[in-house]
């Protein structure tokens, strides 16, 4: 997944103060299981063991910084996890963003209930045929329903400044299923908008 869809160049391109971690998710399997990361705080015990590395092979062991903001982000089958996460892993005043990347096939309550209590930045990009239009079109008639505003469009026609103010927010894109993270360097893009400081130049505080 790194490199198919270039993740670390367009974290480097975004300019963004932050660390990406990926797990290891299930491979070749008949399902989206996500292992330990659903048990309740299951993604708590998962950051913490992911510090104590960083701290050991990065100057971060210099510092006594702990976990910051936290964005999960997901692709495809990557909802199931994130939604358990979101439900029940046990750090959720650091959840602040959630982006699906044609991702929203089921466990929509699990992501409303998040936003609900949250109001942090939802981002779901979705296409014709990947599966996921259906439950993205009800979640948004859900919210249309109970009067909750969000912003929907093209991804084609959506500014920057589109994805800065509004939440939740729901791109259509006429693209691939394979292509929403790097055909269009949405993942840089969705940096790049996010809640994650930039990295400053040397000299700057």
């Amino acid at each position: 997944m790194l490199r198919q869809f270039k993740l670390i160049e367009q974290l480097v391109e975004s300019g963004r103060n932050a660390v990406l971690v990926v797990p290891q998710g299930p491979r070749d399997a008949s399902d989206s299981f996500g292992g330990k990361l659903e048990d309740p705080d299951g993604f708590k015990r998962f950051m913490d063991e992911a510090m104590g590395a960083l701290r050991q092979k990065s100057s971060l062991k210099k510092q006594s910084a702990g976990i910051g903001r936290v964005v999960l982000s997901g692709h495809s089958g990557g909802y199931r996890v994130m939604s358990a996460i979101l439900d029940r892993g046990g750090l959720a005043p650091n959840l602040d963003e959630v982006w699906l990347f044609d991702a929203l096939y089921a466990e929509t309550d699990k992501f409303l209930a998040w936003f609900d209590k949250k109001h942090g930045r939802l981002l779901n990009i979705y296409t014709e045929r990947g599966g996921t239009k259906d439950d993205t079109e009800k979640m948004m008639a859900d919210l249309k329903q109970r009067g909750t505003a969000f912003f929907a469009a093209k991804e084609a026609e959506a500014k920057p400044s589109d994805l800065r103010t509004n939440r939740p927010v729901f791109l259509y894109t006429e693209l691939g299923h394979n292509d929403v993270l790097e055909k269009h360097q949405t993942f840089r893009q969705f940096l790049e908008t996010s809640c994650l400081g930039e990295i400053k130049a040397a000299g700057q505080p």
